[in-house]
């Protein structure tokens, strides 16, 4: 029975040993796969962060440049609007020089009419407008 007991344990012995064996191959292959593959799985998880970050840079920048188009648009609207202003103003300005002028026009036929009225309440004034009176009379008559 010493020999079978011995058997056993030299059995047990040797199954422990294969068990060993396997553990410490595991523990290898684990080794291996965690040096080789955990530095390319955070690689990827990096990049796939990366391209999120520029996706979203991608997204903003895309946003200033339409709001830059925006205020471009609006600068040049804003352009035309004052540009328009002034062509008003510009007219708006001539039409009131245009008013004096013929306003001082009016006064000045005014003051020359006034003049002329008071020539012809003088005696000279109506020996002229009793000639103009004749000439025109002989100028109907003919």
């Amino acid at each position: 029975m010493n020999d079978f007991i011995n058997t056993l344990i030299l059995l047990l012995i040797a199954v422990l040993i294969i068990l060993a064996i396997i553990v410490i191959c595991g523990l290898i292959y684990w080794a291996i796969w965690t040096a080789l593959y955990v530095p390319i799985n955070k690689k990827f998880k990096h990049d796939e962060q990366l391209l999120e970050r520029n996706r979203e840079y991608n997204k903003i920048e895309v946003e200033v440049a339409q709001i830059n188009k925006l205020k471009e648009d609006e600068r040049k609207a804003y352009e035309e609007i004052t540009l328009k202003k002034q062509a008003v103003i510009d007219e708006m300005r001539k039409a009131e020089f245009d008013l004096k002028r013929k306003q001082n026009l009016i006064k000045e036929a005014d003051e020359d009419f006034k003049l002329l009225n008071a020539f012809l309440d003088t005696p000279e004034g109506k020996r002229f407008r009793s000639r103009i009176l004749k000439a025109k009379e002989a100028d109907d008559e003919e």
